[in-house]
């Protein structure tokens, strides 16, 4: 099976005009100060799909993003928030606009951010609510909150520099978190990893495995009570999800009109393209030439 869509990892990130970096889980590109030249991905690479999540704030001017078959702008107090598995056909910044990029390894996890209310953040984040407005006594004191980051991470000679650098970024995070509209009821432990293990392992595998039982397998638990999980979480059905996957990476390919039906139908391993095809309709209401 051929792959069509370039996917891009963390560690492919560049690391000249980085500002910020922290340990292997953290890449922060920033054009605050008006000089330095914020990362700006290539026209040349879209559509591409995320392997890391990527946060946009716009600080000033204007951030044009095109990311799940989805066109929105981001302006002043904006903040964007992608996943892995997201795939970007545009990303462009605006003259004179002032950005900050967050690139953060899903590879490495922050251990320190794991409590339940980030868990509900990152909830928020799988079920679509990825846009968010800072008030600008946030914004301000956000970008302080990052400024002062910034110092302690050349602070190479201070014995307690972790203790100090998580503290700003829990810090930074509940910001985030504070102004997503969504309120989550707590849910147990062990139903909250089987869910973002099942994200997980959708992400990896929903070109190869289409089928609720598959899943329901790798996570040891019956296809029944992965179903009532998933329902808790996301007010939807597993296979949903997986379809979800399967038909966005579908539509990117042929919005691109680079690809042949048979080319999605091979890129995303349906058996033949009329099957692909049937698949496709039934969701989406309508062929993929016609799409």
């Amino acid at each position: 099976m051929n792959q069509y869509i370039p996917e891009v990892s963390f560690r492919m990130m560049p690391t000249e005009e980085v500002s910020v970096a922290y340990r292997k889980h953290l890449l922060v590109y920033d054009n605050l100060d008006g000089k330095s030249k914020c990362i700006n991905f290539s026209e040349s690479i879209f559509p591409l799909k995320l392997q890391f999540t990527l946060v946009t704030i716009c600080c000033e001017g204007e951030v044009q993003i095109s990311a799940n078959l989805e066109d929105y702008t981001l302006h002043p107090g904006d903040i964007d928030i992608l996943v892995t598995g997201a795939i970007i056909s545009r990303h462009n910044f605006k003259p004179g606009s002032r950005v900050l990029l967050f690139c953060i390894s899903e590879e490495d996890p922050v251990d320190y951010l794991e409590t339940d209310e980030h868990a509900h953040f990152r909830q928020s984040l799988i079920k679509g609510e990825h846009t968010i407005h800072m008030p600008k006594t946030h914004m301000d004191l956000f970008i302080r909150h990052y400024h002062l980051l910034c110092e302690w991470i050349h602070m190479k000679d201070y014995r307690c520099l972790d203790m100090a650098i998580k503290g700003i970024l829990i810090t930074m995070t509940s910001l985030l978190m504070n102004n997503i509209n969504t309120k989550l009821q707590p849910v147990q432990s062990r139903a909250e990893q089987i869910f973002h293990d099942y994200i997980a392992l959708v992400r990896k595998n929903y070109k190869q495995h289409r089928e609720v039982n598959y899943y329901a397998e790798q996570l040891f638990i019956t296809p029944k009570y992965l179903g009532k999980i998933i329902k808790e979480y996301s007010g939807r059905k597993p296979g949903d999800l997986i379809r979800d996957y399967v038909i966005l990476e579908a539509k990117a390919m042929l919005r691109t009109k680079q690809y042949t039906v048979n080319q999605v139908a091979d890129a995303l391993n349906f058996p033949t393209s009329s099957f692909f095809c049937r698949y496709f309709r039934q969701v989406v209401g309508t062929s993929p030439m016609k799409f």
